[in-house]
């Protein structure tokens, strides 16, 4: 009569195996689909969370490119980006915009999180986790190409202020004088300087008359920007450019003959305020309009040296921005920002 060990027992193939070890397999079973649920939670909660991260990433970036649009129009680029964040991300948590200017060129950034439940996460203690987004836009305005190297003061003429307070409404001819009698206080940093009008210098260099009568027959290439600054040019150097003392003579004619001749309409700059006197004389243009010269006379005397000008209806923009605004980065300090004065 045989014997069985009390701790073997005979499996249907007939090999002898331990009494417990169905019970460790079990147990390893138990344990490999707790692993398998935990990575399978891990990949649902997970995708679930980046693709609450993607979305908020497409309205960030359409806020931010939005914001930049308007802050390279001169308007707050916040005030738009906001709006487009909650248009398109109407659940977003700690909705937040910060700007960062230079001149007229500068950076929005645009940022905001939510919150996404999980679904098995909380069996682990792990109810939620936050998605975030942040995009930083850079705008950077085009300059208004082709200004002659005029400047008049916005407070020359009483017609030309009714003018300015509704410039849709119809052309405006202007006749500007030289003579100090003919001046407006406004118009000059001592409210001595003879006439509202001068010459510019565009890049201030060495006041090269031949410079200035290339820029009245062709305009100036690199272009212009304006500025609704009202402080000092030395400190705020935005949409400010130099003068050019002494120019309005006869050695401009053989630029202001051409462009007199060819009767076309060329922007010009109007000025807000003008400081310091000299060659260190500076002008802030505030406005461009189109406008042709339609007589002259620069010798004799002061009292007799004038500008006649006609403005089309309408001002010009000082810059189109499309193609100058772009995504430069998750946040600000990614954006390198030029200055655009």
């Amino acid at each position: 009569m045989s014997t069985r060990h009390p701790k073997q027992e005979n499996d249907h193939d007939g090999v002898e195996r331990p009494a417990d070890e169905s019970g460790a397999v079990i147990a390893y079973f138990a344990l490999i689909m707790a692993v398998l649920l935990g990575v399978s939670g891990f990949v649902v909660d997970g995708g679930r969370l980046w693709n609450q991260r993607r979305a908020l990433v497409v309205a960030t970036d359409a806020a931010a490119l939005a914001g930049s649009w308007d802050g390279a129009y001169g308007l707050d680029p916040c005030t738009e980006a906001l709006a487009y964040l909650h248009v398109n991300a109407p659940t977003i948590s700690n909705p937040n915009c910060v700007q960062t200017p230079s001149g007229r060129a500068g950076v929005v950034e645009v940022s905001g999180e939510r919150d996404v439940g999980y679904t098995f996460g909380s069996l682990l203690g792990i109810d939620s986790g936050t998605a975030r987004a942040s995009t930083a836009a850079i705008w950077t305005p085009e300059p208004l190409i082709g200004a002659r190297p005029f400047a008049i003061c916005e407070q020359a003429a009483p017609e030309l202020v009714d003018w300015l307070a509704d410039p849709d409404s119809d052309t405006l001819t202007i006749t500007l004088y030289m003579a100090s009698v003919h001046s407006v206080a406004i118009c000059s940093a001592d409210g001595l300087a003879p006439g509202n009008w001068g010459i510019i210098d565009f890049d201030g260099g060495n006041n090269s008359t031949g410079e200035i009568n290339d820029w009245l027959e062709n305009g100036y290439t690199p272009g212009i920007y304006t500025s609704d600054a009202t402080g000092s040019c030395l400190v705020v150097p935005s949409g400010c450019y130099p003068g050019s003392p002494g120019a309005i003579s006869n050695n401009i004619k053989p630029g202001l003959d051409p462009l007199f001749d060819s009767g076309q309409y060329v922007p010009i700059a109007l000025y807000r305020s003008a400081e310091s006197n000299g060659s260190n004389l500076l002008f802030r243009f505030s406005k461009v309009a189109s406008g042709r010269v339609t007589d002259y006379r620069v010798t004799g005397n002061n009292q007799t040296r004038f500008i006649k000008v006609e403005f089309e209806p309408g001002l010009l923009r000082d810059g189109e921005p499309p193609d100058d605004t772009e995504i430069c980065g998750e946040v600000a300090a990614d954006c390198n920002v030029p200055y655009v004065p």
